[in-house]
């Protein structure tokens, strides 16, 4: 037998208050994106017995919730020196007006991704502070190491030798005994 109507009613609204708990304090801790997707997580779990129309439907408002809260984040890339370089033009920190052109911030940065912006105080100084959400290793292009083809995505690596990456033919050549290299999620 089905669980009752009200008793469904209920668990969507117990979900979606704890989700919006969850949302309340999303900006305010700038907490990450790898956070947020496990109390998610907890909370989709937690109507394993309830009908699928009240896991879709928190699904549906947290998707939507979630669009809205991240407009506020900012796009950065980290350049080597470990400064961030935004692509927002009306930014001081806007890679061009840094002198830096479009092609060297996307072959240069070791990783990008989205942060919160918060302003803070300093003896009465506004500063802001850049508070990561979700920031990710940069998949670089190079020479694969395996058939030396130059300005390739490199994504891959020999099982035999992981310091040896390759690129996507080699890859699917059986004969080379290849695996992907996952993006290194920075929080």
């Amino acid at each position: 037998m089905g669980m009752h109507l009200n008793t469904s009613i209920n668990y969507k609204a117990r979900a979606i208050c704890k989700l919006a708990d969850t949302f309340s304090r999303l900006q305010i801790s700038g907490m990450s994106s790898a956070k947020l997707t496990e109390h998610y997580v907890a909370v989709i779990q937690s109507l394993e017995r309830c009908p699928e129309w009240v896991r879709a439907y928190v699904k549906g408002w947290y998707d939507a919730t979630k669009s809205m809260y991240e407009r506020d984040l900012v796009f950065f890339y980290t350049m080597p020196d470990g400064s961030l370089v935004s692509t927002h033009r009306d930014r001081d920190d806007y890679y061009e007006k840094l002198g830096i052109g479009p092609k060297e911030v996307y072959d240069k940065a070791v990783a990008s991704g989205h942060y919160w912006v918060r302003e803070q105080y300093d003896n009465g100084v506004k500063k802001e502070k850049l508070v990561p959400y979700f920031v990710s290793r940069m998949e670089k292009v190079g020479t694969c190491s395996f058939c030396k083809a130059e300005h390739v995505k490199l994504i891959y690596r020999l099982k035999a030798d992981p310091d040896q990456k390759v690129c996507v033919i080699c890859h699917q050549d059986a004969r080379v005994p290849t695996e992907y290299i996952p993006p290194e999620i920075i929080e």
